[in-house]
């Protein structure tokens, strides 16, 4: 049972920790747990916390990094469908990845996406058909990219590199 919350850094900067919170409504979020980061470092950190206590509804996570100076920023929002018989928005993957030209995802009914900086600023949004969407990222400069999709069930995030 539980929830694993699990996410990467491609790298780290002055990284002191991060804080796993948790919210029933995806607006009021409490903090559940605090996990050490690396501090700096130029390679890939993974993470993970299994959430043992998270109740069977829906729920929103979110992490706040905090920097050595107290600085902090937040992740998007992700959504866990809940396991008494709520819907779950449909996983979606994007390929390839890492990618140079163009980002693929699938989808069985239209749904809204925002492709958003690491940064979580939105770069460009729109509405997908169902089946095989593929969006030009071409003119995006080389770093990591966040794919969000909107469900009416939630959303879901995805992490893309662009070389």
């Amino acid at each position: 049972g539980g929830v694993q919350v699990r996410w990467a850094t491609a790298s780290e900067l002055n990284s002191a920790s991060f804080d796993v919170e948790r919210s029933a409504d995806g607006r009021s979020f409490t903090k559940l747990t605090q996990v050490a980061a690396q501090g700096t470092k130029t390679t890939r950190s993974d993470y993970a916390w299994l959430d043992a206590t998270a109740p069977t509804t829906a729920l929103y996570y979110r992490l706040r990094q905090v920097d050595q100076d107290g600085t902090a920023t937040y992740s998007p929002v992700v959504t866990v469908a809940g396991r008494a018989g709520e819907t779950a928005p449909a996983e979606f993957t994007l390929s390839p990845n890492p990618t140079r030209t163009t980002v693929s995802f699938a989808t069985s009914q239209p749904t809204t996406y925002v492709l958003r900086s690491v940064l979580g600023q939105a770069l460009r949004t729109g509405t997908t058909t169902p089946g095989l969407t593929t969006l030009d990222v071409a003119d995006l400069t080389a770093g990591v990219y966040l794919m969000e999709l909107r469900t009416d069930a939630g959303r879901l995030v995805r992490r893309f590199v662009k070389e």
